[in-house]
């Protein structure tokens, strides 16, 4: 009976543990790689920005460095792997991924192909902007 105790504790933190990543994926932050501990793992935040739109009154443009929300952010190795993750309410994509170079680029949007070396030491940041006609 004891022995049957211990078994749904060990069963809850590991339930909750796998609720909790499942979690971060839904908003958009992905952890991929090929390495073996998140300490070798470089950092990727993408940032999709609106701009254009119809123009205001006042003057300027509706959307100026608005955030594009559950925009497609996709980050290619040199072996072609795929990482893909989606920008949550400010319009940013988390990735941890191999240190290495990468394509970055949105299929939604954007300005093309941002070409990035990720290191294990810093954050790597790209801004992709959206134009809106």
């Amino acid at each position: 009976m004891a022995l049957r105790r211990r078994s749904h504790l060990v069963l809850v933190p590991t339930l909750l543990i796998t609720m909790l990543a499942l979690a971060g994926c839904a908003r958009g932050n992905a952890d991929h790689g090929r390495g073996s501990g998140s300490a070798s793992l470089a950092g990727l935040t993408v940032h999709i920005g609106l701009f254009g739109g119809p123009a205001r009154l006042g003057g300027g443009m509706a959307l100026s460095h608005s955030p594009a929300q559950m925009e497609n952010v996709t980050a290619v190795d040199e072996a072609g792997h795929e990482f893909v993750a989606q920008t949550d309410e400010y319009g940013v994509a988390t990735l941890h991924l191999a240190a290495g170079p990468y394509t970055v680029f949105s299929t939604g949007c954007g300005d093309g192909r941002h070409h990035v070396v990720l290191t294990t030491t810093r954050i790597t940041r790209v801004q992709i902007h959206c134009a809106i006609p």
